[in-house]
C-alpha cells in the first residue's frame, strides 16, 4: 500500500499536509477513457475543497478527463467540519435543505451527533430523506452507524416585514 503522497509527489509539487495521513487502496486507471478512480483512507479528516484542489491538480498533471475519490477516515477523524461538508453534499442534492443548516451548531459524542438548528425547519428536514442519507454517509465514510439528534430552535421563525424607509 503506498501513502497518497509517496504516489503522487511525482507529477505534483505542493499536495496538502492534509493528505499526509493517507493511504491509497485503490487506484484504477483507465487508459483508454483518460479516467482515474482512486479510493483513499486517511487517520484525519481532508475537507471537500482540500479533495477538490487536488482532483483539479491530479487531472492537469496527468492530462485526465475524469477523476473520481472516494474517501474514507478513522472514525477519530468525526469533526464539526466533516459533518458541515455532509450536509453540504446534502444540500446539493435536496435543495429544499438550504437555508435550515444555516448557522446551526453540532456536538459529536461517541456515536451520537446533535445538530442544533438556528431558524427552525426541522419538519421540512424531516420530510426528506436527510436523516437516513446523512447516517449512510457517515457509515459509508467513517465506518459507523451514529444517531442524529436535534435540539433548541425547531420551530419555523416568523419574520416581521420592514417598513420602507422614508425618502425626504
Amino acid at each position: 500500500m503506498y501513502s497518497l503522497k509517496e504516489l503522487f509527489s511525482g507529477y505534483i509539487n505542493n499536495i496538502s499536509d492534509a493528505f499526509d495521513n493517507s493511504d491509497v487502496i485503490i487506484c484504477n486507471l483507465d487508459e483508454e477513457n483518460r479516467s482515474l478512480y482512486l479510493k483513499i483512507h486517511s487517520k484525519t479528516y481532508i475537507s471537500s475543497n482540500l479533495i477538490n484542489d487536488f482532483k483539479n491538480d491530479v487531472l492537469t498533471a496527468l492530462e485526465l478527463l475524469d477523476i473520481t475519490v472516494d474517501t474514507s477516515f478513522d472514525f477519530s477523524a468525526l469533526n464539526e467540519e466533516s459533518i458541515a461538508d455532509i450536509v453540504a453534499a446534502l444540500k446539493v442534492k435536496n435543495a429544499v435543505l438550504n437555508g435550515y443548516f444555516n448557522d446551526a451548531d453540532c456536538g459529536i459524542n461517541n456515536d451520537r451527533i446533535k445538530i442544533s438548528l438556528k431558524f427552525g425547519g426541522l419538519d421540512t428536514i424531516k420530510s426528506t430523506d436527510f436523516e437516513k442519507e446523512f447516517i449512510t454517509l457517515i457509515k459509508e465514510k467513517f465506518g459507523m452507524t451514529v444517531t442524529i439528534e436535534f435540539d433548541e430552535q425547531t420551530k419555523k421563525l416568523e419574520v416581521e416585514p420592514q417598513k420602507p424607509e422614508e425618502k425626504n
